[in-house]
């Protein structure tokens, strides 16, 4: 049911995955290893509130977890595929092109304590060598991460700070509170409302020709979510999502290579699997 909540950690990157199978199964409590799955379907693939792909997107993952008492160490996998994009269209792999526009790899270590979890890891970011019109190998970087979020109630408050080590250097926060609603005995909605802000992340005068992701420092955007979770079967779930964001930087009202918007809208669902080995039955 938390699935898709913490994996748009690590994509918007994914992370506690392992805290997201263990609150799934009744029986995780006594589990070593969890192995998971996800596959999201996207109408536009938003990143931190920049638009990166226009066009549809398919988003495979999987990972595996350890678990030692209340703690995880979990290693993933994320791939991005897009559609075929025309001219004006904005993709990572360029125009007409379309296929595997990003890879992403991770390793985190997670632990809860009471109604407190915190998460710190490590990503890396790929992207092709040669891409004519979209993302190349110029943009692969690495981040270091932490998450920390309070789940007492139906109010759910998180803080995450992404610090990127190579090649854009600098921070990335977001602050963001959900309200969950049980709807049926096997759901949950979720309403959202989250701030991105850059404090380092952004074009430096000092350096204009190095990657950034903003045009200035500050905050970025705001994003107003729905979602809701739903079992489907055995470790299955399938969650639709949709998004409204207000733009605050030049670089997230960017939605087409000649458009912007003050604000945008998006949706997706994801088909979610997870299991647990070796726990006692």
């Amino acid at each position: 049911m938390q699935a898709l909540a913490l994996r748009r950690r690590f994509q918007q990157p994914l992370c506690a995955l392992a805290l997201v199978a263990c609150s799934a199964f009744p029986n995780v409590g006594s589990a070593q290893i969890v192995a998971g799955a996800d596959v999201t379907y996207v109408n536009r693939y938003v990143w931190r509130g920049v638009t990166r792909t226009s066009v549809p997107v398919f988003q495979p993952d999987v990972y595996l977890a350890y678990r030692h008492t209340n703690s995880f160490l979990t290693v993933g996998g994320w791939w991005s595929l897009e559609t075929r994009s025309g001219e004006d269209e904005i993709s990572d792999t360029g125009p007409g092109v379309g296929g595997l526009g990003e890879s992403n790899y991770w390793v985190e270590l997670s632990t809860r304590g009471g109604p407190l979890d915190l998460a710190v890891g490590f990503a890396r970011y790929l992207f092709d060598d040669d891409v004519p019109g979209g993302r190349d190998s110029s943009w692969n970087t690495s981040e270091l991460y932490a998450t920390l979020w309070w789940e007492t109630t139906a109010l759910i408050p998180k803080i995450n700070l992404w610090y990127d080590i190579d090649a854009i250097e600098g921070a990335y926060i977001e602050t963001s509170i959900d309200l969950r609603v049980p709807i049926l005995p096997v759901a949950y909605m979720y309403l959202g409302a989250l701030a991105g802000w850059s404090a380092g992340q952004a074009v430096r005068e000092s350096a204009p020709s190095q990657p950034a992701y903003f045009e200035k420092d500050g905050l970025t955007h705001v994003d107003i979510s729905v979602w809701a979770s739903f079992r489907v079967g055995s470790g299955l779930s399938l969650a639709p999502e949709l998004h409204v964001q207000i733009n605050e930087d030049a670089a997230t009202e960017r939605t087409r290579v000649d458009d912007t918007e003050g604000a945008k809208v998006w949706f997706e669902i994801a088909l979610s699997w997870a299991h647990e080995f070796g726990g006692r039955r």
